[in-house]
């Protein structure tokens, strides 16, 4: 099962996907928790230690990894690149929870985000899964990850908001 939390900035996603994250844990689940948040805080509210957190640099931090695998640098990039060992070498491991961290922003005017977008796209449909495995994308505020099909192919998406008086 995969499921998308996403919606407005400053609601609550985060937490909202970690507990998530944690819930299935503590109920035998092999969880595939993706922060796709630019401000990559998933770990720290998971409890990861900043220490982890540094030795495992975001995938957008990856330029040559990404670079290498997706041929960016023209204006043309591979969609489907190879990415059947990132899990397993560029996740944190806590337990039965795998963490793989997105990324950053980009400096303005710089470059999109395209071969990026294309490689945790491929990422999360490379995601074979078994009754007992979940995957949690924690998304940034706004609606990137749909017009760049991200969060395509996800069973459930909660869209987090807030209620106005």
């Amino acid at each position: 099962m995969k499921i998308a939390v996403t919606g407005k900035g400053g609601v609550g996603k985060t937490t909202l996907a970690a507990g998530l994250i944690k819930l299935y844990a503590q109920r035998g689940f092999q969880v595939y928790a993706v922060d796709a948040d630019p401000d990559v805080s998933l770990g720290t509210t998971l409890g990861v230690p900043e220490e982890d957190l540094k030795a495992q640099p975001p995938l957008v931090e990856m330029r040559d990894l990404i670079k290498e695998r997706t041929g960016a640098g023209g204006g043309f990039y591979v969609l489907n690149p190879k990415v059947d060992d990132i899990l397993d070498d560029y996740s944190i491991d806590i337990d039965t929870i795998k963490l793989l961290r997105m990324g950053g922003y980009k400096d303005a005017g710089s470059a999109c985000y395209c071969p990026e977008n294309a490689f945790l796209k491929a990422v999360i449909d490379s995601l074979l899964l078994g009754k007992l495995d979940v995957v949690i994308l924690d998304f940034g505020a706004g609606i990137e990850h749909l017009t760049r099909g991200t969060a395509r192919g996800v069973d459930y998406m909660l869209i987090v908001t807030e209620r106005q008086k």
